[in-house]
């Protein structure tokens, strides 16, 4: 009975690190996608601010 507990112990661990491994990478995908999103972001800014340059250039 004390081995089949230690083995449901365990499993129950072994369940609850993938459960957080799995939070960990869930919300590194999270940081990832927001970096890229606020990349492109300041890439679109950036492609604007440059436009009204060249305007104000030949105006």
């Amino acid at each position: 009975m004390s081995l089949l507990a230690h083995l449901i112990w365990m499993v129950g661990g072994l369940k609850l690190l993938v459960d957080m491994t799995n939070l960990l990478l869930k919300s590194c995908v999270a940081t990832v996608k927001t970096l890229c999103l606020l990349i492109d972001w300041v890439d679109v800014l950036r492609k604007k601010l440059r436009e009204q340059k060249s305007r104000r250039n030949d105006g």
